[in-house]
């Protein structure tokens, strides 16, 4: 055995899988427009995907629990994912509901529009959850955002903190963030605006960008590293 091979880390992800449709136009339609575009592009979206396919392409061995629709969406998803060398066989498939989507309207000006319907997203549960209670207990990491409900996000850290299992959320939308979510989360990832709308502190200077940390850390968060865009990482 080579005393210098390196073991990859093994990370959960459990979140949003999308498929993105985005449209580039001469400008934004009004009500009752329509005009020619001009190009279609499509790809994967959705905040938990996003997370996987970036892990899994720095190295990781990245299982990923999500919900997708009974549609040739949910297959081109799938697909991608284990063109990444993601493991997918904790993926439900939603009877009722397509893959969840984005329509993204992009124009020349770089303004843009965007329609999300979560379809299959909203129906992670805590049962989906439990079904990858093996690959939770053997990751290194889980991480969770929450673009998909609350429950699921709740669940997985649950297994992992039981597991002794390090958890990390990301917490977006801010809006879906619960004091027993925060209290689970050995790390916890947000931006200024997130922070702001989690704490209801002001983030207009370092020392308020502290205060807020320290803020969600009194509420059970064991380390947050707060993103501030050209400004850096503030690490608590």
């Amino acid at each position: 055995m080579d005393n210098n091979q390196t073991t990859r880390p093994k990370i959960t992800v459990v979140g949003s899988a999308n498929v993105d449709l985005t449209f580039r136009t001469p400008r934004l339609p009004v009500p009752g427009e329509t005009f020619a575009g001009h190009s279609l592009h499509q790809g994967m979206g959705g905040k938990g995907a996003n997370q996987a396919v970036v892990a899994a392409r720095l190295g990781a061995d990245v299982s990923f629990v999500a919900r997708v629709g009974n549609d040739g969406f949910a297959t081109q998803a799938i697909d991608a994912y284990e063109n990444d060398g993601i493991n997918t066989k904790f993926i439900r498939h939603s009877k009722d509901q397509p893959t969840g989507t984005a329509a993204i309207l992009v124009d020349d000006e770089a303004e843009n529009c965007i329609i999300v319907v979560a379809g299959a997203n909203a129906e992670l549960c805590a049962d989906d959850v439990r079904s990858a209670k093996t690959a939770i207990e053997a990751a290194d990491v889980v991480i969770c955002q929450l673009e998909t409900p609350v429950e699921a996000a709740i669940e997985a850290f649950k297994i992992a903190r039981a597991a002794n299992v390090l958890t990390m959320l990301t917490p977006a939308p801010a809006k879906l963030v619960t004091d027993e979510l925060l209290a689970l989360s050995d790390a916890c990832v947000p931006n200024k605006t997130e922070i702001a709308a989690i704490t209801g502190k002001a983030v207009e200077t370092e020392a308020d960008c502290v205060l807020a940390a320290q803020t969600l850390m009194q509420r059970g968060v064991r380390q947050v590293a707060l993103t501030m865009g050209g400004e850096g990482v503030l690490t608590l």
